[in-house]
């Protein structure tokens, strides 16, 4: 069967090969997109991760300036609390390659920022700019497939967020105060 699709701001439609319509809900075509979406970074997650159990996984993307305008290079966004550590790998926005794995936890690594302006997210390992790491976690995407996979994570991104703020934190030294 021939489906041909039209977009409209509330519904989708999908005309067939004998002109008849089927109507769907944008709603019920995002969300199946979303779980889509999802899905996909979690097989790959744990094809690349050995210790991934307990790990909230997020969609974040990075701009890249190029010479003709921007480019977009899609990343997973792994974090657990129970260690409270962050992985990010490198992919595209099929989650069909990867190429780097980064990995940070709480305490070993040199800068960790986040600007509200920009809604970026800024991980340093060392003193060098080669380890470091900027992100922005994708609230919402439905429109543009070329670009960046098709998600919606408000109720994650906010839960990073808080994550995040705890994470950036140095560890305090206790001070020994016996004698």
């Amino acid at each position: 069967m021939y489906f041909k699709n039209i977009f409209y701001y509330d519904r989708i439609s999908l005309e067939t090969e004998d002109g008849s319509m089927i109507f769907f809900k944008k709603r019920k075509f995002r969300k199946q997109k979303k779980q889509e979406t999802n899905d996909k970074m979690k097989d790959l997650f744990e094809k690349k991760v050995k210790d991934n159990e307990d790990y909230k996984l997020l969609y974040a993307y990075t701009e890249i300036l190029e010479p003709d305008g921007y480019d977009y290079q899609s990343k997973i966004v792994g974090y657990r609390e129970s260690d409270m550590s962050i992985i990010i790998i490198d992919t595209d926005k099929d989650f069909k390659k990867s190429s780097h794995i980064h990995k940070f936890i709480k305490g070993e690594f040199e800068k960790a920022s986040y600007s509200k302006g920009e809604d970026l997210y800024m991980i340093q390992k060392t003193n060098s700019k080669s380890d470091k790491i900027t992100f922005t976690i994708v609230l919402k995407n439905y429109e543009d497939e070329d670009l960046l996979a098709i998600t919606e994570q408000e109720i994650e991104k906010e839960e990073f967020y808080d994550f995040f703020m705890e994470f950036k934190k140095k560890p305090h030294l206790r001070k020994n105060t016996k004698k």
